[in-house]
């Protein structure tokens, strides 16, 4: 999949840019080794859909004005409250140069786990790498179809990838792991503690022996 996307040259800054958002544009900045910085803004539905498809792992062919670049989305800033997408920052970068992107995590598989009334729950979305842009996954698939008992884990060291790309996280870092829902957890709680009340309380014919017992004495 080919993305691409054309700018305007943008002169204004400040309170004169964020007019700018007001009318519909998004900001953008570009930057990169060996490149000027360039500030650059685009219409806001075209910019946004972009980012959608791109996330930050897909380059894009960028065109602003006569220049052209293979841009990386580096950061994306969008309001606190609406989260409507404000600013962008473009990295410029260049086909046989290593890069460091972020690539989405899918789990695939039904786990057993999940089929036995167990949960398992997702602590890692996504992942920096580094490679070439041509190399860069557009997403890590991930198996999860061994998890089965309460405890069993994923973690960054069982992802496999091609050798043209290098995970830059450390390998101790948990991705998925079975979980016990709570409800089940207080439930078998529940039973354990009738249980011991059940253990605890004498029973009618140990009462029995003991009192004719008593008799027996007097």
């Amino acid at each position: 999949m080919s993305l691409s996307l054309e700018l305007q040259k943008r002169d204004k800054f400040g309170k004169k840019a964020r007019k700018l958002i007001d009318e519909g544009q998004v900001l953008l900045n570009i930057f990169g080794k060996g490149v000027d910085s360039l500030a650059a803004s685009g219409d806001y539905k075209t910019v946004n859909n972009i980012v959608a498809e791109a996330g930050k792992n897909h380059p894009i062919d960028l065109t602003v004005g006569k220049e052209a670049h293979l841009v990386l989305i580096n950061d994306i800033e969008r309001d606190p409250i609406t989260q409507r997408l404000h600013h962008v920052a473009l990295q410029v970068i260049h086909k046989g140069q290593k890069v460091t992107a972020e690539v989405p995590i899918k789990l695939v598989g039904d786990a057993a786990a999940e089929k036995q009334g167990r949960i398992v729950v997702t602590l890692m979305d996504k992942i920096e790498i580094e490679s070439i842009p041509s190399n860069i996954p557009e997403v890590i698939e991930i198996d999860i179809s061994g998890l089965d008992e309460e405890g069993d884990q994923i973690t960054v060291a069982d992802i496999k990838v091609a050798s043209t790309v290098e995970i830059l996280v450390d390998d101790a870092l948990l991705i998925a792991k079975v979980d016990v829902p709570r409800a089940q957890v207080e439930e078998e709680d529940d039973e354990e503690e009738a249980s011991a009340d059940a253990a605890d309380v004498p029973s009618d014919h140990g009462s029995g022996d003991d009192s004719e017992a008593d008799n027996k004495e007097g």
